[in-house]
């Protein structure tokens, strides 16, 4: 799965999400607008690519990681809005919370459409288990 962060993520919920997911069995790839690393307030995280190096159809889902930052990304990085609108396109399930769903707005994915999971309450760590399951049973159905 394709979790794309911006600086200044929700770095405590995207772990919560994150582990949880693993314990489904998820990989995930970090990927940022433009740069390999991202500032976050528990030190520097490398990221695995860029949303300009990677193609939508290599990963099985898309996940927009929340934050303030995350918020502004649509505005900021149109390669990031068009990952998003052409794994939407090709069928991957795309999930967001917090912030990130913003871009999902921007990208044309309407929230409430089959395969998409949004969590656009500002504490998505608190529900990191539930937003996992619900993303997960997306994956498989």
């Amino acid at each position: 799965m394709a979790v794309l962060v911006a600086d200044g993520a929700d770095t405590d919920a995207l772990a919560d999400v994150m582990i949880a997911m693993s314990g489904h069995g998820v990989v995930c790839d970090v990927l940022l607008p433009d740069r390999v690393r991202i500032d976050t307030a528990d030190g520097p995280v490398d990221v695995v690519r860029s949303v300009r190096t990677a193609a939508p159809t290599a990963c099985d889902a898309v996940l927009v990681a929340g934050g303030r930052p995350a918020a502004d990304l649509p505005a900021r990085d149109q390669a990031a809005v068009a990952f998003v609108a052409e794994a939407w396109s090709r069928g991957k399930p795309v999930a967001a919370f917090g912030d990130g769903v913003r871009l999902l707005d921007t990208a044309g994915v309407p929230r409430t459409a089959p395969r998409v999971v949004v969590l656009d309450d500002q504490t998505a760590h608190g529900a990191a288990t539930m937003f996992a399951d619900a993303f997960v049973a997306t994956l498989l159905g």
